[in-house]
């Protein structure tokens, strides 16, 4: 099955229905902008390879976004602000749909998920935070995602995590973790249960 832009009012009305969690009490604030767009072929997700040469995250995959700024009145400007500086976002070519569930870094941040529909893919890397903007196509992640078992200290639980591979990028972590939360708002449901 192939992801279209027919998708997006499904996605709107899920949306409206869902209650997400908020931002979690008494952490540092952050804000990520899950992108859609679309292309003749399918319904596609914006991802960003971050530099080499930063303190932290280095070289991994992200959503653009970062941490909350006095000047910013909510979480969705924080979103915003961050991929205007990352991607060259114009925010006319945006419209910011909703939010998803804030979920909790292994950095001790709450970070909130937004979903944005792109009106046209026209987002430029920065080259000093982001390396490189690509985009991943729906039917791909949802026919790739994987889970990998991990022991961690968490509860004395092993728990897995999810990821997938594309053109040699290793999408992983929360930025997965965020991917398998805004795939069941189109009903796929990722299993990240032990067995």
């Amino acid at each position: 099955m192939r992801y279209s832009i027919c998708m997006i009012p499904k996605i709107k009305e899920n949306l409206s229905s869902y209650n997400p969690s908020g931002p979690i009490a008494g952490l540092p604030q952050a804000a990520v902008l899950i992108l859609l767009h679309e292309t003749s072929e399918d319904l596609n997700v914006i991802y960003c390879l971050r530099s080499n040469n930063l303190p932290t995250h280095a070289g991994e995959v992200a959503f653009p976004g970062g941490k909350r700024e006095e000047k910013d009145e909510t979480l969705r400007d924080t979103a915003l602000r961050e991929a205007q500086e990352e991607v060259n976002l114009e925010l006319k070519d945006v419209e910011v749909i909703g939010e998803i569930s804030s979920v909790q870094s292994r950095f001790g941040l709450s970070v909130t998920p937004y979903i944005g529909i792109l009106k046209s893919n026209s987002l430029i890397a920065d080259g000093k935070e982001i390396a490189e903007v690509f985009s991943v196509p729906l039917n791909f992640i949802k026919n790739n995602m994987q889970k990998e078992q991990k022991s961690e200290n968490w509860d004395n639980k092993k728990v897995f995590f999810p990821f997938f591979e594309f053109e040699n990028k290793m999408v992983w972590g929360l930025t997965a973790y965020m991917t398998v939360e805004f795939l069941k708002l189109l009903d796929i449901e990722i299993d990240l249960t032990r067995k």
